[in-house]
């Protein structure tokens, strides 16, 4: 049976040599790997959604690109008094989101009021509520980073262990087969000073900041919609050589009959290589949505595979 999902998938295929794509795959691995920021940002604000908890290690933030953070990562409407200002500067870990808030907005009055059956409002001011009408976009919020952590990818017989202790970094999560490693500094400016000496190292194949990015959401199955399975079938690869769909998602359950054909094994970076339950994840419901465009797209039969690389844990 196929699956029919309402969702907006985002579809990335690399016609790449196997070498190059490679070299690509072993970057998008390391454990939520992102697009780079500015790099004299070193801000870091993780708020915990689910748990009602917020990490920040921040310098000199302003308000605005602040507040763009957090209705990023909370779904927040947030409203400003117009002419409101403030720079942020603070540091602490596990707070309650009210506390969070205190810390983050200092001696601005602010009011949080929750939503049943929507999101939630949080107003900012310096004189009253009411006059809290400037709306925060969140469509250029910046990315979220893990704070004072670097991830490290190194050349083969590189010691880890020594550079970590020569840089006064903790490892933290470490893929010795891909020579791939996330490295926990004492603060900030720490972290800022080992990323420029990783980049000038030249056992250091790459090196970036390690940021977050939430799981998608689990799609959900349309009863009795009118789509029929999906009908490609797989020809060899030509002379020129492969073309390889990289899925950068969840777990890929196995997909109907012969569709399984175009799935190479999948890579795990998280040590969860397999989903379970009936429903289909995110990744599944991409793959097949994948398949799909390419059948239509095609008609019918092309040498293409993908390759499902899951880097997202099966927790929260």
């Amino acid at each position: 049976m196929a699956h029919i999902v309402r969702t907006q998938p985002s579809i990335s295929i690399l016609h790449l040599p196997l070498s190059i794509f490679a070299l690509t795959l072993c970057l998008l691995l390391a454990c939520s790997l992102g697009a780079r920021a500015a790099e004299t940002n070193s801000n870091s604000l993780v708020w915990h959604k689910a748990a009602g908890r917020v990490d920040a290690d921040i310098h000199g933030e302003p308000l605005w690109p602040l507040l763009e953070d957090i209705a990023h990562q909370t779904g927040w409407h947030i409203f400003v008094e117009p002419g409101t200002t403030r720079s942020a500067s603070t540091k602490f870990k596990d707070l309650p989101q009210d506390d969070a808030l205190r810390m983050l907005l200092g001696k601005l009055n602010f009011a949080f009021v929750p939503q049943t059956n929507g999101p939630d409002f949080l107003y900012v001011f310096t004189t009253s509520r009411e006059n809290a009408t400037r709306h925060v976009e969140i469509t250029n919020a910046p990315p979220r980073r893990v704070a004072n952590e670097l991830v490290v990818k190194l050349k083969p017989g590189t010691d880890i262990d020594a550079l970590a202790k020569l840089l006064g970094a903790k490892i933290t999560g470490r893929n010795d087969k891909m020579g791939i490693y996330r490295l926990l500094f004492e603060n900030a400016d720490s972290t800022s000073a080992a990323l420029d000496k990783l980049k000038d190292n030249s056992d250091v194949a790459a090196v970036d900041y390690n940021y977050i990015y939430d799981t998608p959401p689990s799609p959900q199955v349309l009863a009795n919609a009118p789509v029929g399975p999906v009908s490609l079938k797989l020809n060899p690869p030509g002379d020129s050589g492969r073309l390889i769909v990289g899925l950068i998602d969840t777990p890929v359950q196995p997909l109907d009959g012969s569709l399984n054909d175009f799935l190479l094994k999948q890579i795990s970076v998280t040590g969860d290589a397999y989903a379970t339950g009936n429903d289909p994840t995110h990744g599944t419901a991409m793959a097949e949505a994948i398949l799909r465009a390419i059948a239509q797209a095609s008609g019918g039969s092309t040498s293409a595979q993908i390759l499902p690389v899951n880097v997202y844990s099966s927790g929260e």
